[in-house]
């Protein structure tokens, strides 16, 4: 079954002179996070170009070397040399890492956008097939979405499709959960929720 991610095609049909907008991504996991944002970049390579950088590690390791890249691509930019990115995002999980925090402040103050996931990348993917309004473990995720999707921690092509297929109601829980969250006061990204839906809107052309 072909995918349907909010109808299933590029919202935007640029002439082969446009520029593309360009993305690079930090990403904490090496298969189960790429395999996902590989699908959505290929499905939308016509309209935008999404570039996964190759170094791994932990939230602050990411938020570095996304500031790094910034501002060295603003310098080049500067001197004639190529453009500036349109957006450089971090993808990790909130899972109490060292320094996350700190590594969040970091990213806002210099204009890098977060993706996180808390407590993981499995509780979005999760959020495809059912509600969630209630605090859950990496391990009840993991375990869950295995049930879910037939698959271990590498994503098969007809998971990947079900979750295009389901993205819309996806967002539209992820929201809902923002939502609870201020309404109860919770702090910003109390586990259960997930931003990941705000980078697929973006390579999607939504924002």
């Amino acid at each position: 079954m072909s995918p349907r991610p909010r109808s299933g095609k590029p919202k935007r049909s640029p002439s082969r002179a446009a520029v593309r907008p360009q993305l690079l991504l930090y990403v904490e996991g090496r298969r189960t996070e790429e395999e996902y944002l590989v699908y959505w970049s290929r499905l939308y390579r016509t309209t935008i170009r999404v570039a996964i950088a190759p170094e791994r590690g932990v939230p602050s390791t990411l938020v570095d070397l996304a500031i790094k890249a910034k501002r060295q691509a603003e310098r080049e930019a500067r001197r004639g040399r190529g453009s500036a990115w349109d957006g450089i995002w971090c993808v990790f999980d909130e899972d109490a890492h060292p320094g996350l925090h700190d590594a969040i402040a970091r990213a806002t103050a210099n204009g890098i956008r977060l993706a996180v996931s808390s407590p993981c990348i499995e509780l979005w993917f999760l959020l495809h097939f059912e509600d969630q309004t209630g605090h859950i473990s990496r391990h009840d995720a993991q375990s869950r979405l295995r049930h879910l999707l037939d698959c271990g921690k590498g994503l098969t092509d007809q998971a990947l499709a079900l979750l295009g297929e389901r993205y819309d109601q996806a967002r539209d829980r992820a929201m809902s959960l923002d939502a609870k969250h201020e309404d109860d006061r919770s702090p910003q990204r109390s586990n259960p929720s997930s931003e990941m839906w705000k980078l697929i809107d973006q390579i999607q052309g939504v924002q």
